[in-house]
C-alpha cells in the first residue's frame, strides 16, 4: 500500500510566518531595525523574512522568538493555523 504524500507549500509557509513576524513586530510597537538589532539580522534579511522570500534558519527564527519573546514553537504554531 503506498504512502499518502504530504503536500506542502514551503513558498505558502515562508509568507505566512513572515506575516506572522511582521505581525508581532508591529503589536509591539518595533520598526525593522529595531528588531533586526535585537535579533542580530539585518534589516535587509528582516525585511525578507517578513515578505517570506527567504528560507530562514533555525538559528534566525530563534534570534527573532527571542527578540519577540515567543517561543519558535508558538510561532510556527501561528503560521500553520493562517
Amino acid at each position: 500500500m503506498p504512502k499518502e504524500r504530504y503536500d506542502f507549500d514551503a513558498e505558502a509557509f515562508h509568507r505566512r510566518l513572515g506575516g506572522v513576524i511582521w505581525g508581532i513586530r508591529n503589536q509591539r510597537g518595533l520598526t525593522q531595525k529595531q528588531l533586526a538589532g535585537s535579533s542580530r539580522l539585518s534589516s535587509q534579511y528582516l525585511g525578507n523574512l517578513e515578505r517570506g522570500t527567504v528560507n530562514a534558519s533555525v538559528d534566525s527564527l530563534l534570534r527573532v522568538c527571542k527578540a519577540l519573546s515567543i517561543p519558535l514553537s508558538e510561532l510556527i504554531l501561528r503560521a500553520e493555523a493562517d
